[in-house]
């Protein structure tokens, strides 16, 4: 089977399985119902290697449920499960079926919260080592956090206590660094997809709303601003399938992978700050209430652009990539896909 056949095929699966949930509400609450349909449809360990119970799928088949799932507003740490239980089997260890969260240095990510950390069965914990780093496991219990939120309410919790000894610590064959850059590909691919959605409620809604007689979309000041906002999504979409395209690079070349990553991170938080401005002002008043579908998604693409790193701390390793490259090279550079890097011989 293709990949483009695997991924639609998991799409339509994940489109099941996620049909009729209703965007979330102010507080979280854990859908466990929900989270065991995603587990059973083999979502959580779709990167994993089938050695260790996985399914061993590319990064964009095993993110196409991902993608849904923020498209969604669906409030589960899926993503953040699948990286795990990549990582669980990098180190030799089985895939869980629990969420699972992971937690990097403080002086690696700039994000120290663990996202659903309350919710968590698992918990990995990276370190840097000399030739990578290494993983520790631990069984979290209710009391060691912290609860927090996110301005999207979606649990951000801190570790406040000791959590003991870990159940096992393996080596990984990853820096904790190229471990956040996979982090960050995770909110890439989340926030286009959720602006993806803020599109399709965006044009529904101003192909519904009449107003002096003719909907909102015959106005040509609002279809300019439509026009924009699908120029944001394609950006963005382009972006996170670039970055997605990039993992299979995540060992022999993770400074590549981190430069492609830093770019999506960047234009998707762009496309985020621009979409989200533009379907509130198409919506109205109507945006901003509360109980609309648009507000989980636009809180969400605020909340995802500032998470494990945010547009000026990815700008900042970007722009230094390519101040490394000698000045010939800087525009191929800059219009390559494959990042080569070619030092200054001046």
């Amino acid at each position: 089977m293709t990949e483009i056949k695997m991924e639609e095929m998991i799409r339509d699966t994940a489109e099941k399985v996620f049909t009729g949930i209703s965007m979330p509400g102010e507080s979280f609450v854990f859908d466990q119902e929900l989270w065991d349909k995603a587990t059973d449809a083999g979502f959580t360990a779709a990167l994993a290697s089938e050695v260790q119970g996985g399914l061993g799928l590319t990064a964009v088949e095993a993110f196409a449920s991902v993608r849904v799932a923020a498209a969604r507003a669906v409030a589960l740490p899926l993503g953040e499960t699948i990286l795990v239980n990549w990582l669980l089997s990098l180190s030799g260890l089985p895939v869980e079926k629990g969420p699972c969260g992971v937690s990097l240095p403080a002086t690696i990510s700039q994000t120290v919260s663990v996202p659903f950390g309350r919710t968590l069965s698992a918990l990995v914990v990276i370190e840097p080592e000399a030739n990578g780093g290494t993983l520790a496991l631990y069984r979290p219990v209710t009391g060691c956090w912290k609860l927090g939120n996110n301005i999207a309410d979606e649990p951000r919790d801190f570790v406040v206590s000791d959590l003991g000894h870990p159940e096992t610590v393996r080596t990984l064959p990853l820096s904790p660094d190229t471990v956040l850059s996979t982090m960050a590909m995770l909110r890439a691919v989340q926030s286009a997809a959720a602006t993806a959605s803020v599109l399709t409620m965006s044009l529904s809604y101003c192909n519904e709303r009449v107003q002096f007689g003719r909907s909102l979309s015959k106005f040509q000041a609002i279809q300019h601003q439509l026009a924009q906002l699908a120029a944001e999504v394609s950006a963005a979409t382009a972006a996170a399938d670039i970055a997605l395209a990039a993992f299979s690079q995540v060992f022999d070349e993770p400074d590549v992978f981190a430069t492609q990553v830093a770019a999506a991170k960047v234009r998707t938080a762009e496309a985020a700050t621009r979409a989200a401005a533009i379907a509130h002002q198409v919506h109205g008043a109507m945006g901003f209430s509360g109980e609309y579908a648009l507000h989980p998604l636009t809180r969400r693409l605020w909340s995802w652009r500032d998470e494990e790193g945010s547009e000026a701390y990815w700008a900042d390793r970007l722009g230094r990539e390519i101040g490394k490259q000698a000045p010939k090279y800087v525009w191929p550079y800059l219009t390559s896909m494959d990042f080569v890097h070619r030092e200054s011989q001046e």
